[in-house]
């Protein structure tokens, strides 16, 4: 017996610590170790309660929940554990508050978010390629392993970034990931307080928001709590024997987000899609536990406050349990009220989509209380609109006409965020067969209309998903010519890229800075009008200052007259082409040149 007692330890504690001054004043910390089962704690604080010590399922792990008073000052409170014969003195640190972190305002209609998957952008530092602490090795020459980009390198390209017009990085999650392959992409997590040693460390991460913030840049932070990985640690020895979902009695993927509000579905598919795995690799993590969804919840809050981050993307938002991925989310906006989230809901249609956005007038009176979605039906329909492969595309651009028609479903379609291509899709520049003229009329629509624009590494150089013209699994995902030493060339340079990457640079990047001086791109209201002979016009405007964008989907040059357009002219004579500085002394023709977008800030 006494062995046992003398045996128990302390190995870690999450969160590492707290903050003073927080809306939600408790705090659970999850304690790590040997035979902590038992383990009586006292609380030296001023100002700090001691509410429970809980047991786990597992020996090895206590829940120990504090309410931290409104006087209690930063510094260090001490927690004494013991057991038999073992005494532990644990020093716990509440931190102070960044001015104003509360307020903190999040990325908005203002900014264009710029995704980067870290290991395939820039290697900044060759040293940890390969670390002692991880099993999966570099090798730049499998295309689903390691290449070596990491937080160095995202920051030696942030110059070239805020050159480019972007205001906010979102990189792919860079928590660790440490299994045997497949680790890159960062999805399948096995440490959510811990950035991958591949990357850098937890002190770099938050230099990379202190570089972001210096150049008036902002960082998001994709977040999974809808599962972790197979190699988490938690999966030898779990803290709750109910922590994570059960695997589930079929090898098949059968999760179905639609499950949630169709009126016709099965109890068995219901309950798969509730407690199924997103991947036999990835298992699902049991919000409906109280204490996991706390886990969760403080997680996201502790990155924020520790980082000073702008915003959280959610991963598989709609995998999640819905009820309690809504309390998650309320959690954070609670201590946040002015923080966006832009959840990950990939659905074909706007109304299953706008069903997860906050306030929607959903038939269940479900909330998720999320503020901002991904516009999947609108990327589809950009892909049909600027295909190559219809020599008719006039009747294509109908279907953005027809996809923003639905905006009246979403509470706020402002808060929206636009992308033609990401991560997880074919290259935009292959599924449209790479034709330059269309590429830009694209991006010309998409740093226009309504919404949050967000760009994939490489969008700004058009770069495509073929490898020697065959598009295969994870070409989407190729490395960025320049970010590793000893690259033959340096597309981060005008000079390292072709003459047609430089093209689609210098348009992109002339309509985004021109978008982060133009404050009614970002905020004005939208009235668009039906497509007709191939030509899509709508007009950004508010009450002092308008735009007028029109889309000429055809293979030939058009005269567009405006006399149709009369209610949005009116009082305004002249235009300055956005593309070309151009000045249009008359409004009454306009020349549209073949597959392009016009760009008109209209004068009186």
């Amino acid at each position: 017996m006494a062995s046992s007692l003398f045996a128990a330890e302390i190995t870690k504690v999450e969160p590492a610590n707290w903050w003073v001054g927080m809306n939600d004043t408790k705090v659970e910390l999850l304690v790590y170790g040997k035979d902590l089962c038992g383990a009586s704690v006292e609380l030296e604080a001023d100002d700090v309660q001691l509410l429970s010590v809980e047991n786990g399922n597992s020996p090895d792990y206590l829940f120990v929940t504090l309410d931290i008073g409104k006087n209690q000052r930063p510094g260090n409170i001490e927690l004494r554990f013991k057991k038999g014969y073992f005494s532990k003195k644990l020093s716990y640190e509440l931190k102070a508050r960044n001015e104003n972190s509360a307020m903190r305002k999040g990325f908005d209609n203002s900014d264009v978010l710029y995704l980067i998957m870290p290991d395939r952008f820039a290697n900044g530092d060759k040293s940890n390629d390969t670390t002692s602490g991880t099993i999966e090795a570099a090798d730049r020459n499998n295309p689903n392993g390691r290449h070596g980009g990491d937080i160095a390198g995202i920051i030696s390209k942030l110059d070239y970034l805020q050159q480019l017009g972007v205001t906010t990085i979102w990189p792919t999650p860079l928590w660790e990931s440490n299994h045997v392959k497949n680790t890159y992409h960062g999805y399948a997590c096995t440490d959510f307080y811990n950035i991958d040693a591949r990357y850098g460390n937890n002190e770099l991460y938050r230099q990379l928001a202190d570089e972001c913030h210096k150049r008036g840049m902002k960082l998001v932070m994709d977040v999974v709590p809808n599962h972790c990985s197979v190699s988490h640690p938690w999966m030898k020895n779990l803290p709750l024997t109910d922590w994570v979902h059960p695997v589930p009695d079929t090898s098949t993927r059968t999760l179905a987000i639609t499950a949630w509000n169709d009126p016709y579905v099965s109890k068995r598919d219901f309950d798969l899609n509730r407690n199924g795995w997103f991947s036999p690799l990835m298992p699902d993590m049991n919000q409906s536990n109280e204490k996991v969804l706390r886990y969760l919840a403080q997680n996201a809050i502790w990155w924020i406050e520790y980082a000073g981050l702008d915003g959280l993307r959610v991963d598989t938002y709609p995998y999640c349990e819905r009820s309690e991925v809504a309390k998650w989310t309320k959690a954070i906006t609670n201590e946040y009220p002015n923080l966006n989230i832009v959840g990950e809901v990939w659905q074909p249609t706007a109304s299953a989509v706008a069903y997860w956005q906050k306030d929607a007038k959903n038939h269940d009176g479900y909330n998720s209380y999320l503020p901002c979605v991904m516009d999947f039906p609108l990327m589809n329909a950009m892909q049909e609109a600027f295909s190559v492969s219809t020599p008719n595309r006039a009747r294509h651009l109908n279907k953005l006409y027809t996809s923003l028609a639905q905006d009246y479903l979403y509470p706020y379609p402002d808060n929206i965020m636009t992308f033609a291509d990401n991560h997880d899709t074919e290259r935009f520049a292959t599924s449209i067969g790479k034709d330059v003229e269309l590429y830009k009329s694209a991006m010309g629509f998409l740093l226009t209309t309504r919404g949050i624009p967000q760009l994939y590494y490489g969008t700004e150089l058009m770069m495509n998903g073929d490898v020697e013209g065959i598009y295969t699994s994870n070409t989407n995902r190729k490395e960025m010519n320049g970010g590793w030493e000893g690259d033959a060339r340096n597309v981060f340079t005008a000079k390292g890229r072709t003459t047609e990457e430089n093209e689609v640079f210098n348009y992109v990047s002339k309509l985004l800075n021109w978008r982060k001086q133009t404050s009614v791109v970002q905020h004005g209201k939208l009235m668009h009008f039906k497509p007709q002979d191939g030509i899509y016009v709508y007009f950004r405007y508010d009450d002092s200052d308008c735009v007028m964008v029109a889309i000429n989907g055809n293979d030939t040059d058009k005269t567009l007259d405006t006399a149709r357009f009369a209610e949005m002219l009116q009082g305004y004579t002249k235009g300055m082409n956005v593309e070309t500085d151009e000045t249009y002394n008359q409004l009454s023709t306009l020349v549209l040149k073949k597959k392009s977008t016009l760009i008109l800030q209209l004068k009186n």
